[in-house]
């Protein structure tokens, strides 16, 4: 869907710098739950990029 609206350039520049950011916010949010939720964040963020 985001493909379509902007983009496979876009897309994968959204995708991977929101990824990027969340893997930097795991070094300031050191927390159990969090860890988790960004996480699973990241991994959905890093797959819509390799898509």
């Amino acid at each position: 869907m985001v493909v379509r609206k902007a983009g496979h350039i876009r897309a994968f520049s959204v995708m991977a710098a929101i990824g990027t950011i969340i893997i930097l916010l795991n070094l300031l949010w050191v927390n159990d739950i969090s860890w988790i939720v960004l996480r699973a964040l990241s991994g959905f963020y890093f797959a819509g990029a390799a898509m």
